[in-house]
């Protein structure tokens, strides 16, 4: 199950998330990738 920020609201209070709705909003309909550059024993470059 995703937490949604509805599911903080309840805790933290809307005075907390309603700012984070704002700061977001012109990131709406993009993706994020998590790359992750640690070095495995299945590293394919050596």
């Amino acid at each position: 199950m995703k937490a949604t920020l509805e599911d903080y609201t309840a805790v933290v209070g809307a005075d907390v998330v309603d700012p984070l709705r704002q700061l977001a909003k012109p990131l709406a309909g993009l993706s994020v990738v998590h790359v992750n550059s640690t070095r495995s024993k299945r590293c394919f470059f050596g």
